[in-house]
């Protein structure tokens, strides 16, 4: 009888019960397990006899394709689906973590390598809505700066990952747009062990400098070279390099925190003064801000009363955090001289009608020093939703005005023939019912709409449970 083909055999078997078998006759036959150990142990398994890795990494794309019904009933397909290509990359990086706990960091570094290489070949950003293959990206470049971080990897195999890196890096364009929450540019301050290490790095960043248009990259590759000339300690080059790019913002911040470590609060001033000139050139508001901010804690540490006071009105008009700087000049102020700033605050902060012209803040303020004749005339002009938020504080001394434009308004919301205007009139002869004289106004409105409005179907179920 012809012997059948054995590999034919093995490929028609079902893979599961195949493993289970093997496994179950490695434990009756010491032999046989040695034998296995020795050829699949994952400490010795080079990268020449693992998984084609960039293969699987592409097929995860090319095996995942999104599908739409087309236009003749059939279902045509077209890129990738994110959610699944995801699904297959955890499965490569299961691999490497499997790799790492077993010391093999040659086969780890290789995966990892492949799908910083690959994904952004394959990627397409239209595709990727919630950034899932984006994500898978991230976290080959996190193993691979764990690695690096905890000094997993022998010199040479160190040496390699920079050549690689090296080659990589200069394909300028591809990894800019892919990352979310790392960069692939991460790496870099990692491979600095040896003076031909550095001085290639060194040499990669100026040309980058040299040759990126966009000033976000630019900032970006300055920073880092002045990082790198820092961390070895090459501290003369990094001052001529922070000289060289002082007009940017972020380059300007490191020389100001170093001026602030050596308490040198006049030159910290002077370099915070050319910043906002220099943003005021260019119109840029929000930089502005930033480093009148930034001022301000200068001379907070200087204790200058005068300007602590005359940057924290500024903020407070222009800034972001209008209750901090409210708070500083409150605690700077001489108690004397309160009523003038308070009544100067008021008069410069504007609020006018609507939800974005109302400013709480001021409102807010009106509140704390009980205000409430400038209170109520703010939310009359704000308009009656406001007059409603604040009416507990009001009421005491308006009761009669508030009563008046709440019932104005109900009279004026029930002319109007949509949802909302019906939510109103429910809201409002609820809120009339609370004031004197306000529960027979409002069965008295009750059953004057019934009556006009009964066709009102919507409007009617609004007025059922008021009373």
């Amino acid at each position: 009888m012809k012997k059948k083909d054995l590999k034919e055999i093995l490929a028609k078997t079902d893979f599961d019960s195949l493993v289970q078998w093997i496994f179950d006759y490695s434990q009756m036959n010491a032999g046989f397990e040695i034998l296995l150990r020795a050829r699949f142990d994952p400490e010795k398994i080079r990268v020449e006899t693992a998984k084609d890795y960039p293969t699987i990494i592409r097929a995860a794309f090319h095996n995942n394709p999104l599908k739409s019904y087309g236009r003749y009933r059939r279902w045509d397909e077209y890129g990738f689906d994110a959610e699944n290509v995801r699904a297959d990359l955890e499965v490569v990086l299961e691999d490497a973590d499997y790799f790492l706990k077993n010391n093999n960091t040659r086969v780890a570094v290789e995966i990892c390598k492949s799908m910083v290489e690959i994904i952004p070949e394959e990627w397409e950003e239209a595709l990727d809505h919630e950034g899932d293959v984006q994500v898978m990206y991230d976290e080959a470049i996190d193993k691979l700066e764990m690695m690096l971080s905890n000094k997993l990897l022998p010199e040479n195999e160190k040496a390699k990952l920079f050549e690689w890196y090296e080659k990589e890096s200069k394909i300028m364009g591809k990894h800019k747009y892919i990352s979310l929450n790392t960069s692939f540019n991460v790496l870099q301050r990692y491979f600095l062990s040896s003076e031909d290490m550095i001085e290639k790095n060194l040499k990669s960043l100026n040309e980058k400098i040299l040759n990126t248009s966009e000033e976000f990259y630019k900032v970006q590759y300055v920073i880092e070279k002045i990082e790198i000339l820092e961390k070895v300690d090459r501290l003369d080059e990094m001052q001529q390099t922070i000289n060289e790019y002082i007009e940017f913002p972020e380059v300007r911040r490191i020389r100001l925190k170093s001026l602030i470590l050596k308490k040198e609060y006049a030159l910290a001033v002077e370099l915070i003064r050319e910043g906002i000139a220099a943003a005021e050139k260019k119109g840029h508001i929000g930089t502005i801000i930033d480093w009148k901010e930034e001022l301000l804690r200068v001379v907070q540490y200087q204790d200058d009363k005068t300007k602590i006071l005359q940057l924290a009105e500024d903020l407070l008009y222009n800034g972001r955090e209008q209750k901090k700087y409210y708070d500083i000049l409150k605690a700077e102020t001489p108690k004397e001289n309160w009523d003038t700033t308070l009544a100067r605050i008021l008069s410069s902060m504007k609020s006018e009608k609507g939800f974005w012209g109302f400013n709480h803040f001021r409102a807010e303020i009106l509140v704390e020093h009980k205000k409430w004749d400038e209170l109520y005339v703010q939310c009359e002009k704000g308009g009656v939703d406001y007059l409603e938020q604040y009416e507990k504080y009001l009421r005491p001394e308006f009761d009669q005005k508030i009563y008046e434009i709440y019932l104005k308004f109900i009279e004026q919301q029930a002319t109007i023939t949509n949802p909302k205007a019906y939510a109103n009139v429910s809201r409002f002869l609820k809120r009339l019912k609370t004031f004197s004289g306000g529960q027979e106004k409002v069965k008295e409105l009750i059953t004057k709409y019934r009556e006009v409005y009964k066709r009102r179907k919507n409007m009617m179920k609004e007025l059922e449970d008021i009373i």
